[in-house]
């Protein structure tokens, strides 16, 4: 896209756990399928962070089987977290919000700290075309760290000016 192209190109970008897909939900399920209720849920969020600090390269998927690991789950059942994330579903507003969204000129683009597998069963759920998507298990970095929105900038060109990003943690996302 040439200068002026990228001046009248309006970007939005979405986290999609939590934002777009029902994080707490699926979160939730998994540790009652594992441990019979989802007591830990306060604790696995607290882990998954730190784990994410400590290895930033690690994949999403190795992060939430540690954490499921350091909950107490089985080896057998550690993974269970993770494998159940493509069938999480999006929010009930999403798929119609995204194509206003779309409609109305914007570009959209997914921020994930999720390895592609998983972002791409999502992105099938959601059912609406992304113009871009950004996930740590490609860039080896997970948000809060600002590498997300580097790489998407150097990406698309995007004028940060008409730019915004959605997200639902403060955490994560501010």
């Amino acid at each position: 896209a040439g200068a002026y192209d990228r001046c009248v190109i309006r970007w939005a970008t979405f986290d999609c756990y939590g934002t777009l897909i029902d994080w707490d939900g699926g979160t939730r399920a998994a540790l009652r399928d594992v441990f019979g209720d989802d007591a830990a849920f306060d604790r696995y969020h607290e882990l998954e962070r730190v784990i994410q600090r400590e290895q930033p390269g690690l994949s999403y998927r190795d992060v939430a089987t540690e954490a499921m690991r350091r909950l107490g789950a089985s080896e057998e059942d550690a993974p269970r977290l993770p494998d159940s994330l493509p069938s999480w579903r999006p929010f009930p507003e999403v798929p119609q919000s995204l194509e206003a969204v779309r409609a109305h000129g914007w570009k959209i683009a997914i921020l994930s700290n999720s390895d592609p597998p998983q972002i791409e069963a999502s992105k099938a759920r959601i059912g609406v075309p992304f113009d871009e998507t950004v996930v740590a298990g490609a860039i080896g970095s997970y948000k809060p760290s600002h590498k997300h929105w580097e790489e998407f900038w150097s990406r698309t060109g995007a004028d940060r000016a008409r730019h915004v990003h959605v997200g639902a943690s403060l955490y994560h996302d501010a």
